[in-house]
């Protein structure tokens, strides 16, 4: 499952640790979040693209890449990140 419909799962209230609720949730997700927002998924998933730029900027700590996302703080992991594409000095994108 794409870290975009975990973050649907979560957000409509379902565990994506729970079988029961995992089970064909792609489709469950595409209807809730047309009854709820009146938009289909994909344009959903643009829409979340567009609002995760402004979430704070978070290094992994492995790595230390630069991204930005949507957390679960009581599990503190990611549900949706996205790399941070950063300028270095000369203004090119990394």
């Amino acid at each position: 499952m794409s870290d975009f419909y975990e973050l649907a799962m979560r957000l409509f209230g379902f565990d994506p640790e729970d079988d029961k609720d995992f089970e064909d949730f792609e489709e469950k997700a595409e209807n809730l979040i047309y009854e709820k927002y009146e938009i289909e998924v994909d344009n959903f998933e643009k829409l979340l693209k567009d609002l995760v730029k402004f979430t704070p900027i978070i290094k992994t700590a492995v790595t230390e890449t630069p991204v930005q996302g949507f957390v679960d703080v009581k599990k503190q992991m990611f549900l949706y990140k996205e790399e941070v594409k950063t300028e270095n000095k000369k203004g090119k994108i990394k």
